[in-house]
């Protein structure tokens, strides 16, 4: 009934809908899954051991970060206790150190973090990668706030993995150069789910 050349049609007809729907079912499920997909970052932050130990900050917590599988700016969570509630200082330097090396205290973290240091390419912004600025302790001794930050990334050669995150005694100021005191409290980000 069907000539040999429709039947030819048919059957390339019938494998070209097959493609179709294999390649529809494929790419939706990339790009739902893509779409949905975030990489996560943790940091559990601990006091730093070498405080006295009748120094009141105990400071500890969690630091969550989410970036987009696209890229784009990472969002930023954090939940910190701890903080001396006596104290007149509110305020404290908070930002990422080259190094996540927590084998002496909070020590051995290096300088902040700034990928243009590893480019050599924008030596007049140093230190301004990791640099979240200031958080404010409330009445109760906590910090819980969030902020989306678009210098710092959970991908590819610039990622903040490894690296630490550092609660410092003093205020950031523009002029500070490395002069917000002593590191209080530390943590190592890693990744999460």
């Amino acid at each position: 009934m069907f000539g040999v050349g429709c039947l030819k049609f048919l059957a390339m007809l019938k494998y070209l809908v097959i493609l179709f729907l294999l390649v529809n079912l494929v790419s939706t499920a990339a790009v739902d899954g893509f779409s949905q997909e975030y990489t996560h970052a943790h940091c559990e932050m601990h006091i730093a051991p070498e405080l006295d130990e009748l120094d009141p900050r105990r400071i500890h917590g969690q630091i969550h970060m989410k970036q987009s599988a696209r890229g784009g700016p990472v969002d930023v969570l954090v939940n910190l206790t701890g903080f001396d509630v006596t104290s007149q200082e509110r305020n404290h330097a908070f930002h990422i150190h080259v190094y996540g090396d927590l084998s002496d205290g909070c020590k051995n973290l290096g300088r902040s973090y700034d990928n243009a240091d590893e480019d050599k390419t924008d030596i007049e912004h140093l230190g301004t990668t990791g640099n979240f600025g200031n958080i404010t302790r409330d009445d109760t001794g906590s910090v819980v706030t969030s902020f989306t930050n678009n210098r710092i990334t959970l991908k590819g050669r610039h990622s903040v993995f490894g690296r630490s995150i550092v609660v410092h005694a003093l205020p950031y100021t523009d002029g500070s150069k490395g002069s917000a005191g002593i590191h209080i409290a530390c943590c190592v980000i890693g990744r999460s789910e």
